[in-house]
Parts: structure tokens; sequence; C-alpha cells
């Protein structure tokens, strides 16, 4: 369990980086790119790439057990929402979506 927090929190760490690239001047579009965060204390290393698509590529490793998802991705507000089309490992019903903080995007 302490691994799966720690991983969120790193995710969420990585997505309030998205939040600082895009202006909230702009309509709702998220910046497509490539995001990894590796936590050593958990073993945790991610990855999520957000396509320009809509689509979503992710890979994750908790020590030696390795996962990966893919599917699409929508911005709802200060919210990612991920769809989920393929997942294995640790990564099954792990990605669905993420919150954006305000005040990082600013």
């Amino acid at each position: 369990m302490k691994h799966i927090t720690a991983a969120s929190l790193a995710l969420l760490l990585v997505l309030s980086r998205v939040a600082e690239a895009q202006t909230f001047d702009q309509s709702p579009a998220f910046v497509p790119a490539k995001y990894c965060c590796k936590i050593p204390e958990t073993g945790y290393i991610g990855c999520i790439t957000f396509k320009s698509d809509g689509s979503y590529q992710a890979t994750g490793k908790f020590h030696e057990n390795e996962g990966t998802a893919r599917g699409t991705w929508k911005r709802s507000g200060n919210q990612i929402v991920l769809t989920p089309q393929e997942e294995t490992g640790p990564l099954v019903g792990y990605l669905t979506r993420f919150s954006i903080d305000d005040e990082a995007g600013k």
C-alpha cells in the first residue's frame, strides 16, 4: 500500500509540473508530452506519455513487477481523466484520473 500511495503522489507531482507548462489564458488544452518519476524509497519508476491525438501510454515498475497501460485521455476542468483500453501488472486499475493543482499553473 505504501508504494501505491507514493506512486500516486509522484504522478500528482508530475502532473503539477505539466500544469506549470500550460497557460490558463488558453483553452483547456493539455500539453502532450512524456513525464517520468522515480521514487527510490519505494522502488517505483513510472512514465506516462500524453499524445496530441488524445491517447496515452504508461509504464510502471515496482521493484521487479512491471506493468503497462494504454488508452485515451481528456481534460475536464482541473482533472485529467484516463480511459484505459489495455493494462497489465501493477497498473491494472491504477491510472484513472489526476487532479491538477491550480496554484502550480499560475
